[in-house]
């Protein structure tokens, strides 16, 4: 199998006219056969044309806490087996802690010179190159998807690299427009539990695929097939969806709880209002 390089990389970036714009990426490596530098091609060609890079840097594995008492919220997925049993360790955007089911890429974007994470202890983005300040600013533990709003502002671009709608978190943004209520998660800090906004589950998203399908592109990389969407057009389909059938993206995984709740909280009127949404 051929090895794919960085300028392979570049050529596909550059043709979807990357160059100077945020481009939020989900890559699975494997998808590629083998690369070049490992993660570090991809990193480089998305430099190299001028993009900045944003990636999902979740470490809720981390940081992740039990809610304290009297913490109570409805319709959370309480009993999602979540929290896990060892004694997490506190926030620090600093640090290069990543969960280990986000993959290797998003590890690669953290340990380079010059990144900027996003204030959230459980669902950061990263960004690197010429607006990461920009676009992972607004990010908050009860504002978790800012830096994706400011990706959509920006005329960005996500690109799944081999990966399909079930990774992609702008979806949860969408969920959140069309009124759904994200989840409640509590993270240890430096500065005791603080509570944040975490996203439900994504096992149904491609059940959206016919919604946005007018907006997506794909590109060929060697084997990796990319599938790739303006976020502002992505986000506005999707939550036209959404807000049409508030369960159209629900799983069929039986027992998810995540899905459950969702459900029974769009039955029970339970959602934001409009002027939060």
């Amino acid at each position: 199998m051929a090895v794919i390089g960085t300028a392979q990389i570049a050529a596909a970036l550059d043709s979807l006219a990357a160059a100077g714009r945020p481009v939020c990426v989900h890559a699975s490596l494997r998808s590629f056969g083998p690369l070049a530098a490992g993660p570090e091609t991809v990193i480089d060609a998305a430099l190299a044309v001028g993009a900045t890079l944003l990636v999902p840097t979740a470490s809720f594995r981390t940081c992740l806490a039990a809610a304290p008492p009297g913490a109570f919220r409805p319709f959370n997925a309480e009993d999602d087996d979540m929290v896990p049993a060892a004694s997490p360790s506190a926030w620090d955007r600093r640090a290069d802690f990543v969960d280990p089911a986000m993959g290797a890429f998003p590890a690669a974007v953290l340990r380079r010179p010059g990144r900027v994470r996003g204030d959230h202890p459980l669902s950061s983005f990263t960004a690197l190159g010429p607006g990461a300040a920009a676009l992972v600013a607004g990010q908050r533990p009860l504002d978790v998807y800012a830096p994706l709003r400011a990706l959509a502002r920006a005329g960005g671009l996500v690109v799944g690299m081999g990966v399909g709608l079930t990774t992609i978190t702008l979806v949860h943004l969408a969920e959140r427009r069309a009124g759904l209520r994200l989840l409640r998660r509590w993270a240890h800090t430096p500065a005791g539990l603080v509570e944040c906004e975490h996203g439900g589950c994504s096992r149904g998203f491609e059940r959206l695929a016919d919604a946005v399908a007018e907006v997506e592109t794909t590109v060929q990389v060697g084997p990796s097939r990319w599938r790739v969407w303006p976020a502002e057009a992505l986000l506005d389909r999707a939550t036209d969806a959404l807000r049409r059938d508030p369960t159209a993206a629900t799983c069929a995984v039986p027992g998810c709880a995540r899905c459950r709740d969702l459900v029974a909280a769009v039955r029970a009127g339970y959602h934001y209002p409009p002027e939060e949404a």
